[in-house]
């Protein structure tokens, strides 16, 4: 038995023993580094299989005798210029290739070849490596079949299969010049294909569209491909002066550096490698000059800053509550604050499934699976000036009515008309400010969009009547989906959809698709048709007939579905749309998981390149559609959204929970949809999932006064949480909300402003230079959560007016200023005063603007425009000064006056002058002086 043994272990050491090259053992670099290797398994990887003289080193081993690469020799870069043997360059993750001509390195790289480099290198860090298999499960196998390097680790969340530098392109020449700056042809090199259907060669233009402005666009010029259809455009010829630079380098493959001029600071660099584009998956990774990353969305966070400790988002469009997970909105913009406190923003303009993986470098790698890679820079230097520029490219806030600005109370559930009616009357008990009342599904007959369910809510048209009369507007829920159910005649929404052909088709493009939303089964609006938009308007105006409504509130717009594709068998095809070949972390791991397949289409494009546009259609033809029914300026809250969608509509964070953390994370959400050009935002106060302790409640209802959009709502399912089920809670409602209504002419002019030169309204304090703020503390947490205040900063002018309990009432009430003074005795502000309502006020110049500053002893008041003539019937009776000091006499308008007093707890803080009505709003040059000791 062991001479057998021992003849078959001898006869097979001779024929292996005649390998084709001369390698010794300790030279061999390992080309199957995982356990019990087949010849077979190795010569499919194109490798040599010769055993050893001594077991230890590997039987599998690249054949690196013959040189596997086809480089030149006069083009080799000496990868090991310090000298060393062979085996010293193998570990340097480069190739050997001995010659006879002299000064030719033997040591060097070539990213053409797929033979260079171990399985587990030491010259990638960690906290820079590209995933190679971003799906789950990977396994030493797939990962090198990719061509990939494989290296295990304890750390969290490290990729354990990643990209070599070489991955990726190479430049076929020099960039070529153009008018606005750079087009450059690059060449896929034979390195890893991650999930196949690789693009040969694309196109890169580089665009210096402003001088904080640069556009980065790589796309294939053989194929059209999917573009978002928003326009970004310079102005045609390349800035003559800007503050970034761009370069490009072949090293080892295509990369770029885009550096800011006057710091000298990289914010973006490529050169970590990983770019990638394929059919469906499109790949960039690049090295961040700081960790201090805010934005991508929508997701509910924990913090405004985000994790870079390998933490994956994904942007797709879901009907999801709240939860870290991708929800109802796809922004993947993020703003990146320079270790030299400049910062920066990058927007990748695409609308298809993507995601960002956030590594502690600090680093990004995005991904998408369509379309094509456009991103663009905006180079601030400040926040605020990033903000600005991006929302000034795709499109500035829209300018909410005045009324808009006040508390509102809905819920799901107001079983009928005498249930909504108790709720209001609660309001009016404890004399809660209340400037809106909704309407959601409850009021439809059937859950059908234009109609009134004519028992439960009969009467219905007469109580709003009644309910503006005491200033309370009324504002309607409208889905998107249409009952198809109805025959001819019985629904004429559906009728008149029909005749227009208005439908998202189903994949063959001849038949509408079918879902299932509150009516049952429905047809879904195709929002990116002009038909559509006359069919939409059609209807909104009709039922303004009926129903006197003053704003739309679009829901289930992701577009959301009760069914995961459709009620057929199977609900989609299985086709490289419904099952791509890589899917992004979003929620279940299918892109059709409550909502449509992705092979149904719209005008605009299949569901798998438009998708996430649906709310973003959907509101772009909404606004126009509720202005024609009013004939006047109105709001649309659209709770799915896109880039460039704050133009048209405002949002509400969606459908959260009544949990002390769901507080917390609701101003994260504020602020993130200030950086996305939303800021008319807030979260349903007390939670819309679950029952709120009346604490909990009470405290909502005081930090959520100060939300932009500042509502009350929740879910059919638990008891009513309005503010006047607890005395407690109303009483500090109302206390509270009275402070926001003081406030409303700042923050209508911060709306103003952001309107028309873009910027938030509601900012977290790394905006701001000057910190000396009074921060609100919520138990029961231990650490401040967030100033999330208008206004307490130092250097600024503050006007103000006499609250009432509808803006219908305070706008007639007298004006006053809070004028904080800086060290030097210094602050500044403006007022923005119009009608409230009409449409574009800014356009036709119908507007109030004035100018305030206060200096040395003296508050100054300047009328900027004045095109609105109401505003000189308005008074200023009250200015507040802060940090004035002992003041010894007043002077307003060259009259001294005794009527003023001065706060007796604080002399050195807080000064009230008590004005006899001044009418200094609409008057050129007149003044408030003040003068002190």
């Amino acid at each position: 038995m062991w001479t057998y043994v021992i003849l078959l272990f001898l006869t097979a050491t001779s024929t292996l023993g005649q390998c084709p090259v001369d390698i010794p053992d300790d030279e061999r670099r390992d080309c199957y580094p995982w356990e019990n290797p087949t010849q077979g398994d190795c010569e499919a990887r194109g490798c040599l299989w010769c055993a050893p003289i001594d077991p230890e080193y590997p039987h599998c081993f690249y054949n690196t005798k013959v040189c596997p690469s086809e480089m030149p020799e006069s083009s080799r870069v000496d990868c090991m210029p310090e000298g060393g043997l062979r085996a010293d360059c193998l570990r340097k993750n480069c190739l050997w290739c001995e010659t006879d001509t002299p000064d030719v390195p033997w040591c060097f790289t070539d990213p053409d070849s797929s033979l260079g480099g171990e399985y587990c290198p030491a010259d990638i860090p960690e906290s820079e490596r590209v995933d190679c298999h971003p799906e789950s499960d990977a396994s030493v196998q797939e990962c090198l079949d990719r061509g990939c390097y494989w290296c295990e680790n304890t750390a969290e969340n490290v990729p354990w299969c990643f990209m070599p530098r070489q991955a990726g392109y190479r430049m076929a020449g020099s960039p070529v010049e153009t008018p606005q700056g750079y087009q450059i042809v690059l060449d896929r090199i034979n390195t890893p294909s991650v999930f196949g259907q690789d693009i040969g060669q694309i196109t890169l233009d580089v665009e210096f569209q402003t001088e904080q402005r640069l556009r980065l666009k790589f796309y294939d010029a053989s194929t059209s491909r999917f573009e978002v259809p928003i326009t970004i455009s310079g102005t045609g010829t390349a800035p003559v002066v800007k503050d970034y630079d761009v370069t490009f380098s072949n090293d080892p493959v295509f990369n770029f550096q885009i550096k800011r001029i006057s710091t000298d600071t990289v914010i973006f660099d490529s050169s970590i490698g990983g770019l990638q584009f394929a059919d469906q998956y499109i790949q960039i990774a690049g090295r961040l000059d700081s960790d201090k990353v805010y934005g991508f969305g929508e997701h509910e966070k924990s913090y405004f800053k985000h994790d870079m400790n390998w933490k994956r988002w994904a942007m797709w469009t879901r009907d999801q509550a709240t939860t870290d997970s991708n929800l109802y909105g796809s922004h993947p913009f993020y703003l990146n604050v320079e270790q030299s406190s400049n910062a920066h923003g990058v927007l990748f303009l695409n609308a298809n499934a993507q995601e960002v993986t956030l590594q502690p470098a600090p680093a990004l790698t995005y991904r998408t699976i369509g379309g094509i890679l456009d991103m663009y820079f905006f180079l601030g230097p400040t926040p605020e000036e990033v903000i600005q520029q991006y929302t000034m490219s795709v499109g500035t806030p829209v300018m909410p009515p005045y009324w808009a600005l006040g508390f509102q109370l809905c819920r799901w559930g107001y079983t009928d008309l005498d249930h909504l009616k108790a709720a209001v009357g609660r309001m009016r008990l404890y004399d809660i400010p209340h400037d809106v009342q909704y309407g959601d599904i409850d009021y439809m007959d059937g859950y059908k969009d234009f109609t009134i369910d004519p028992v439960n809510f009969a009467g219905l048209p007469e109580y709003v009547q009644q309910l503006k009369s005491e200033g309370t507007r009324f504002v309607i829920i409208l889905d998107p989906a249409i009952s198809n159910t109805p025959s001819p005649g019985e629904y004429p929404p559906l009728d008149r959809g029909n005749a227009e052909n208005v439908w998202v088709r189903d994949y063959t493009g001849s038949n509408p698709q079918e879902g299932q939303v509150w009516p049952g089964m429905v047809y879904f609006p195709d929002y990116t048709r002009s038909a559509t938009e006359q069919w939409w308007t059609n209807e909104c105006v009709l039922f303004k007939d009926e129903l006197d409504y003053e704003g739309l509130w679009i829901d289930m717009n992701e577009p959301a579905n009760f069914v995961d594709g459709s009620d057929e068998d199977p609900p989609c095809r299985d086709n490289r749309f419904n099952n791509p070949p890589y899917i992004p972390i979003v929620g279940d791991n299918l892109l059709w998981k409550k909502t449509l397949c992705m092979d149904t289409i719209q005008d605009l494009g299949m569901s798998y390149n438009t998708h996430s546009l649906y709310g973003w259609s959907m509101a772009k033809q909404t606004l126009p559609a509720v202005r024609s029914a009013l004939g006047r300026r109105s709001i649309v809250f659209s709770r799915s959204t896109f880039p460039g969608a704050g133009q048209w509509g405002q949002h509400w964070l969606g459908d959260n929970w009544s949990q002390w953390y769901n507080l917390k994370a609701s101003l994260i959400g504020v602020l993130d949809f200030n950086l996305f050009g939303m800021p008319y935002t807030g979260a349903d106060i007390c939670g819309f999932l679950g029952t709120p302790t009346e604490d909990l409640c009470r405290r909502w209802q005081q930090i959520g006064a100060f939300y932009p959009f500042s509502r009350n709502h929740n879910h059919e399912s638990y008891p009513d949480q309005d503010p006047g089920m607890w005395p407690t809670v109303a009483n500090d409602t109302r206390n509270t909300l009275l402070i926001r209504y003081r406030l409303l002419p700042y923050l209508y002019t911060l709306f103003h402003k952001a309107h028309t030169t873009g910027g938030t309204v509601v900012r977290s304090l790394m905006f701001e230079e000057k910190n000396r703020l009074s921060v609100v503390t919520i138990p029961p947490f231990s650490h401040p959560l967030i100033a999330l205040i208008y206004t307490s900063e130092e250097g600024y002018i503050i006007p103000v007016q006499q609250p009432a309990n509808s803006t219908l009432f305070s706008r007639s009430n007298p004006f006053g200023f809070v004028v904080s003074l800086d060290d030097n005795g210094n602050a500044s502000g403006d007022l923005f005063w119009d009608d409230g309502e009409a449409i574009d006020t800014q356009g036709t110049g119908t507007y109030f603007l004035g100018s305030y500053t206060a200096s040395g002893s003296t508050l100054t008041g300047t009328v900027s425009h004045d095109g609105y003539s109401e505003a000189s019937n308005l008074v200023i009776d009250d200015v507040e000064i802060h940090g004035a000091g002992t003041v010894t006499s007043i002077v307003i308008n060259g009259v001294t006056h005794s009527d003023w007093n001065q706060h007796p707890e604080s002399q050195e803080w807080r000064e009230t002058f008590i004005l006899p009505g001044e009418p200094i709003l609409a008057s050129s040059g007149n003044g408030v002086e003040s003068t002190s000791h």
